[in-house]
């Protein structure tokens, strides 16, 4: 009787974990990281402009994609198909859901802060009078 119960709970068990990992990929689940760390992944650009200009006129593609480990890339695709590429740093502040960018270049240091809401984000930046506007989203 005692071996028939745990037989059946073990089944019970196995059942609930295929139906809560559902097309899930075990090499997206490897590590605890992955869990701990929702906020990495990519993310595709739904709105990009430059003062009045649409970047999306010259970029067939704008994706960010953040990495556990902390550092991202910005990947832009024209519509030529040339590709454009770009690294720097990230910081998640999960209290007040804040993602925090580092950005060096020329020896110089940027950085911009952003709200993370529903798996979305708007970077937003004065550049020689004009306002760069670029709105992200979780590709997930």
């Amino acid at each position: 009787m005692r071996k028939s119960f745990i037989r059946c709970f073990l089944m019970v068990m196995m059942l609930w974990a295929c139906t809560l990992f559902v097309g899930c990929k075990a090499e997206e689940m490897s590590t605890l990281r992955a869990f701990s760390a929702p906020y990495a992944g990519a993310y595709e650009c739904t709105y990009a402009k430059f003062g009045e200009k649409d970047l999306f006129e010259e970029f067939r593609e704008l994706t960010l994609t953040l990495e556990a480990n902390g550092s991202f890339t910005l990947r832009a695709v024209t519509k030529k198909n040339e590709v454009k590429e770009t690294q720097g740093q990230y910081e998640y502040d999960g209290q007040r859901e804040i993602l925090n960018f580092t950005l060096r270049y020329g020896g110089l240091k940027f950085r911009k802060s952003c709200p993370l809401q529903n798996g979305s984000f708007t970077i937003s930046e004065n550049f020689a009078g004009k306002t760069l506007i670029l709105k992200f989203r979780s590709k997930i």
